[in-house]
């Protein structure tokens, strides 16, 4: 299997922040409305809109740490999740 680079793995960080929160907000707000029909895809398209708007929006992910700091063990397996986008903008950086 190939490895993946960093280059790879922060594909997210190139596109511009206007339409990745424009594309987050739209994943979010769709995932919504099919969340609460019958049809199936809703929480998946939910949660990679609020991905992509945590890991455009630095205050938002922010404030979604500092909400999470009030549960010690949700807060611990997310904070990693939330933080990946900030260790790839400092990986791209030493690299450039």
């Amino acid at each position: 299997m190939k490895k993946q680079t960093d280059t790879q793995r922060c594909w997210l960080q190139s596109v511009p922040k206007f339409i990745g929160l424009l594309a987050g907000w739209g994943l979010t707000g769709f995932g919504l409305i099919l969340f609460i029909t019958p049809l199936p895809g809703g929480l998946l398209m939910m949660l990679t809109g609020a991905m992509i708007l945590c890991c455009k929006s630095p205050s938002l992910r922010a404030a979604i740490l500092r909400r999470l700091a009030i549960f010690p063990g949700l807060h611990s397996r997310l904070k990693t999740l939330l933080n990946a986008c900030d260790r790839c903008v400092q990986t791209r950086s030493r690299t450039t």
